[in-house]
């Protein structure tokens, strides 16, 4: 959960610096996305493994698996956020939505694949 803060701290952060300097919309989605994924990302990858699963294995098939994860979860963030920003739903509503159903997925195959 505190990984989740962060992101959407940095998104926020992020989103507001690009509207502010005149980026177009979705180039700032994007690359607040992005942004937000790779730092939350790491301190992600490391409460998960030692306090979530427990994990004592040496990290290394972990880190490759996560990273893939990472790389699917920050395509998916973006492309479906940007999609629902042409609604007339606040970007940060959606980027909530699509966040959560990411976590949920994300969850299971940290669970039964990656931290096993």
């Amino acid at each position: 959960m505190f990984s989740a803060l962060i992101d959407f701290a940095v998104f926020y952060l992020l989103c507001r610096l690009g509207s502010a300097t005149g980026m177009k919309e979705t180039a700032s989605i994007v690359i607040s996305t992005t942004a937000a994924r790779i730092i939350s990302a790491s301190v992600c990858f490391t409460l998960t493994k030692i306090w979530c699963f427990e994990s004592r294995k040496k990290p290394f098939r972990e880190i490759i698996l996560f990273s893939i994860l990472f790389v699917l979860k920050l395509a998916a963030s973006a492309a479906l956020v940007s999609a629902l920003s042409f609604t007339d739903i606040p970007v940060i509503i959606c980027k909530a939505a699509v966040d959560i159903f990411l976590f949920l997925i994300s969850y299971l195959i940290q669970k039964f694949i990656i931290f096993r």
